[in-house]
């Protein structure tokens, strides 16, 4: 033992110092990934899609009025469909397969395919003068026909009450042996719930 111990005692150790233990980081939530924004089209968008419609519109309305001429009929009818903003859904509706009328007034006979499609859209007439009372029938967007007038006095309420711009029902893609189409119209019963229920949805 050295002197400075047996004078002044064993000295005690040194407690050693520990560093305080940090603090953990504050987590930080991540901040929250906004939804993208839905893709206005632009004015210039709108107004191209504007103009190749009417160029459409001007170019079926020569080919009517050439093979009315070529085959001695009467002046086509040719209405193109702008984009609907509100198309309801009735295909999964109980349906009656029923013939669209006047296909021939609307549709130069060897373009009929062109124009036909598995689903079609059924629209008002907005012809209130000649048609007040009929639904036209639109396929790839060109009106190739329309349901009989009475078929269309049983539906014309019900499809207002809905108050969409078109109604997507089921077709044929392709005319049968006798070249008619065909169109799959939603029942009136059928219609007349559907509409009750989309209009009061509380029952």
């Amino acid at each position: 033992m050295s002197l400075v111990e047996r004078l002044f005692g064993r000295s005690k150790p040194t407690p050693q110092q520990t560093e305080p233990s940090a603090s953990p980081e504050a987590v930080v939530p991540p901040e929250p990934v906004e939804a993208p924004a839905h893709e206005v089209p632009t004015t210039s968008e709108i107004f191209l899609t504007w103009v190749a419609d009417l160029d459409a519109e001007r170019a079926a309305r020569e080919r009517a009025r050439e093979y009315a001429a070529e085959h001695g009929l009467p002046p086509l009818t040719v209405r193109l469909l702008p984009e609907p903003e509100h198309v309801v859904d009735l295909r999964d509706l109980p349906a009656a397969r029923l013939r669209i009328s006047s296909v021939e007034r609307h549709v130069p006979h060897d373009e009929v395919d062109a124009h036909t499609a598995d689903s079609y859209l059924l629209v008002r007439e907005r012809d209130p003068l000649h048609h007040p009372h009929l639904v036209a029938v639109y396929g790839r967007r060109r009106r190739i026909g329309h349901l009989t007038e009475s078929k269309s006095r049983g539906l014309l309420p019900l499809l207002e009450e809905l108050g969409a711009d078109a109604y997507l029902v089921s077709g044929t893609e392709t005319p049968d042996a006798g070249g008619r189409l065909w169109v799959h119209a939603p029942r009136v019963p059928a219609l007349r719930a559907f509409a009750s229920e989309r209009v009061d949805p509380s029952s």
